[in-house]
């Protein structure tokens, strides 16, 4: 049988595809080049499922990159890929999978490279580093807005959510499957992110209350979802703002303790949070120093899956740690 242009076209990518298998970097390559190279002249219908298929070789391949040690490779890395989904995304909108892997992936980047940069620029360049705290946020807000496109249908429109009372919130996202929290998650935490980079700003701080009722829902749902993810915002969400509008030490430290436990202290960016958050909020300097330490001096191989996430904490716990005479008031009693 005669095959069609397009049929032609979709059989060889299939070879392609087939002759790959065994090697999860060539998949991505391959998906990724095919989806964006050949969309223009395939149907629709041919188009997202190519798409599909590029987004699961890149899925099934991020234990690949999680292994990354090289933060600069994987800077490089993470921006060109975000390019590359965006452009799958133009062509399957509604691919669940698709926009969920941005919405973690933007939140990623930001927090690892773009946060970073704003933090290294603070006390040396006022300008560079606003600069790239607008960068944050702005990644942050794209981040949220795909993870939101998994959870609109349920949820209707941020706006309208956000000027619901608690339980009214409550009875909403209630609604939600099963197979929306991870999308709850990702949305929830970078709302969150974002709105930490705008304290200043009480109109952006509006959707805070919502972000604390979506992830005491995740807490509830899974607890250990994500290495206790949902602590762990927790203890940031007590531990990073003074009392007087809504800070609380000891809700604080539990649940930073809770998400150490759940994650048997193998995630460093946890104890660096905690470092960062808590321990000078609350002014406990010793807290303060052994958490960063801890990060410090925790093998480079204490969670081989994980080594590019504990890498980037190693990174921000350095920097951090000579901060430390200009965190806190009173280090005369502390060695």
């Amino acid at each position: 049988m005669k095959l069609r242009p397009n049929h032609a076209r979709a059989a060889g990518v299939r070879a392609v595809a087939l002759r790959n298998q065994r090697y999860p970097m060539k998949k991505i390559l391959w998906g990724c080049l095919i989806a964006a190279a050949i969309a223009p002249i395939l149907s629709c219908s041919m188009t997202k499922t190519i798409v599909r298929g590029a987004v699961d070789y890149m899925t099934n391949s991020r234990e690949v990159f999680e292994r990354e040690t090289d933060l600069e490779i994987a800077k490089i890395s993470l921006a060109s890929n975000l390019k590359i989904l965006e452009t799958m995304a133009e062509e399957d909108p509604e691919n669940y999978q698709l926009n969920l892997f941005l919405a973690e992936t933007f939140s990623i980047y930001s927090l690892a490279f773009v946060e970073d940069e704003m933090d290294r620029l603070s006390g040396i360049n006022y300008e560079e580093s606003e600069y790239h705290k607008k960068r944050a946020i702005r990644l942050y807000d794209r981040a949220s807005a795909y993870a939101y496109k998994i959870i609109e249908e349920t949820l209707g429109k941020p706006a309208t959510l956000e000027r619901l009372s608690d339980e009214k919130m409550k009875e909403k996202i209630d609604l939600l499957e099963e197979k929306q929290f991870p999308a709850l998650f990702w949305y929830a935490y970078s709302r969150a992110a974002s709105m930490n980079l705008q304290k200043d700003d009480m109109n952006a701080l509006v959707a805070m209350p919502l972000v604390k009722v979506m992830m005491d829902k995740i807490i509830e749902w899974n607890d250990k979802f994500y290495f206790g993810g949902g602590y762990l915002f927790t203890g940031m969400y007590y531990g990073a703002r003074p009392v007087m509008i809504g800070g609380n030490a000891e809700k604080s430290r539990v649940a930073f303790e809770k998400a150490l436990q759940i994650s048997q202290r193998k995630i460093l960016l946890i104890p660096y949070l905690y470092a960062k958050t808590y321990c000078v909020q609350f002014q406990d300097a010793k807290c303060f120093t052994e958490n960063l330490e801890y990060v410090l001096n925790a093998p480079d191989d204490i969670y081989p899956e994980q080594s590019l996430a504990n890498e980037v904490a190693k990174h921000k716990a350095r920097r951090l740690l000579k901060k430390k005479e200009d965190l806190f008031f009173d280090l005369s009693d502390v060695p």
